[in-house]
């Protein structure tokens, strides 16, 4: 009798969507490179072991496979910033601290709000951080939208 192979989990299948649509490959690559690591034409067919596999190949053509997808999560904790709000900080400093992210907000978390790490951020502060954040990327998509990229 056979082991029923685990099948991969859905934040793993929208983790590899997301490297899909960050690396600009079309349905056919995708496809082409699920089949050449995996044996396989859909993530939905991937085991967990044919996962580490495409994520290995995926690195070695030399795409950008950046494990630490997922915000850290630090449950329910009264008074300290919801997970939501976490996942939203940690989502919009990925788009605004391109290199080193997590030691980037982790640095202007401190520099801005004196906290050191996104676990000790309380409710209120997280509003702040996010409010800021929201300014930081507006004021980037203003600037990469002018001729000479914002340069007068």
């Amino acid at each position: 009798m056979g082991v029923l192979a685990m099948t991969l989990t859905n934040k793993q299948l929208a983790f590899l969507h997301v490297l899909k649509k960050l690396n600009g490959l079309n349905d056919d690559e995708y496809r082409d490179l699920l089949e050449e690591a995996a044996g396989v034409r859909t993530a939905s067919e991937l085991t967990g072991e044919a996962f580490s596999r495409v994520l290995n190949l995926m690195e070695t053509l030399g795409y950008e496979v950046n494990q630490r997808e997922v915000p850290p999560q630090f449950g329910n904790r009264p008074g300290m910033a919801t997970q939501r709000q976490i996942d939203f900080i940690y989502g919009m400093g990925r788009k605004v601290f391109v290199r080193d992210n997590e030691i980037a907000l982790s640095h202007w978390l401190e520099h801005k709000f004196y906290v050191s790490h996104l676990r000790f951020l309380d409710r209120k502060t997280a509003g702040k951080a996010i409010e800021g954040l929201k300014a930081m990327i507006n004021r980037k998509d203003r600037n990469t939208s002018r001729p000479n990229g914002g340069q007068e």
